[in-house]
């Protein structure tokens, strides 16, 4: 439990695993690995999500050539369709059906094996939550996760699904909300923190999108992932959501017209710090490598010399394309920093032709893959 508090899903799994192997019948670690197998499911079905994206895409591609461009996108499938046909998928919902099937008898033996009934509505609210959450479906959801709260308030991840549900469906301020609740239980719950931080990263966009000022969803933002980082400074993840924060905000001085300076040497940081921790994370390579591109075009902007900012950008988007081949948005960002780099060195009469030819190559790259 600790560990899965500690945001390291893997190990706590491992630990989970141990348990059982020791006593298969031990209720409380079925229930926690239930919860963890549960959050798999859920980003293995954002992959099928992608995957099938990314196919339809090329079959667009492919039919366009014999229609004229008159090919149109399929519906996209259900959540439950992509997943049904899918062996990973399916593997995952026979374990957390087995695993929730003992949660189900201890919670029915009265809590004499460690696991109350507020645990097994959590956990069938959370799976009507991770296994595809929907309009149709979240109220059942949202009424199991407040009926194991009334009867446990301290059950940590059911505040943590009660406020990812609204936060999937759109309602930042609830999620907000539901976080805050989960930290008047347990203020050193570092999900919660990190939670928190990304639905008010939310709200100042939905503010913003309104012409509204995010200045304050920001700042709050950011004071959420700098409580994480004081529990935790060797978390990656308060690492990159600090840094994500700060670019955001960064962007939204730029268009404001004020110094966005403090904002981009901050972000690229927190990145830094990141990286340390995981050089072999690609979506920190990529974040970094965004924060330099845009801190790039900051200064071109205000007359400085764009083109080391512009090739610093290309060199963290190659180290996240060697790390996350699969995956187009590495070339897409070379692609987008060698171009932009050629218009700098056009605007000031030097030859660009080398850097055009390189972002065409990257930028095909891309569409190869995606």
């Amino acid at each position: 439990r600790l560990l899965r508090a500690l945001l390291r899903p893997a190990e706590a799994r491992a630990e989970q695993e141990r348990a059982i192997a020791k006593e298969p019948g031990y209720v409380p670690a079925r229930y926690e690995r239930a919860l963890l197998l549960l959050r798999e499911y859920a980003l293995r079905v954002r992959e099928l999500r992608e995957e099938w994206l990314r196919a339809e895409g090329r079959r667009l591609v492919a039919e366009d050539g014999r229609s004229r461009g008159e090919a149109r996108m399929r519906a996209r499938p259900t959540d439950a369709e992509l997943a049904a046909g899918d062996a990973r998928a399916g593997s995952l919902r026979v374990a957390i059906g087995e695993d929730l099937e003992w949660v189900a008898r201890g919670a029915a033996d009265g809590g004499a094996t460690g696991v109350s009934p507020a645990l097994l509505d959590c956990a069938q609210g959370m799976r009507l939550f991770y296994v595809g959450v929907s309009r149709e479906n979240a109220a059942d959801a949202r009424a199991l996760l407040e009926r194991a709260l009334a009867s446990d308030p301290s059950l940590e991840e059911a505040y943590e699904a009660r406020a990812a549900l609204e936060r999937a469906l759109g309602d930042a301020q609830a999620a907000i909300e539901a976080y805050g609740r989960g930290l008047e239980a347990d203020r050193g719950y570092l999900p919660h923190w990190l939670g928190r931080a990304a639905a008010r990263s939310d709200l100042a966009l939905a503010r913003l999108g309104r012409g509204a000022d995010p200045s304050e969803a920001l700042a709050a933002a950011e004071a959420d992932c700098r409580a994480a980082l004081d529990l935790d400074r060797g978390c990656l993840d308060a690492w990159r959501a600090r840094g994500a924060v700060r670019l955001q905000r960064a962007l939204f001085l730029e268009a404001r017209g004020e110094d966005a300076r403090e904002g981009y040497t901050g972000a690229d940081a927190d990145f830094d710090e990141a990286l340390r921790l995981d050089p072999r994370s690609a979506a920190a390579w990529l974040s970094r490598g965004t924060v330099r591109l845009d801190r790039a075009h900051f200064g071109w902007m205000r007359g400085e010399d764009a083109g080391p900012g512009f090739r610093a950008a290309a060199e963290d988007y190659a180290r996240a394309q060697e790390l996350a081949p699969g995956s187009a948005e590495g070339w897409i960002g070379c692609g987008t920093a060698h171009l932009d780099e050629a218009l700098f060195d056009q605007g000031r009469g030097r030859d660009a032709a080398e850097l055009l030819v390189r972002a065409e190559r990257e930028i095909s790259a891309a569409l190869e893959i995606e």
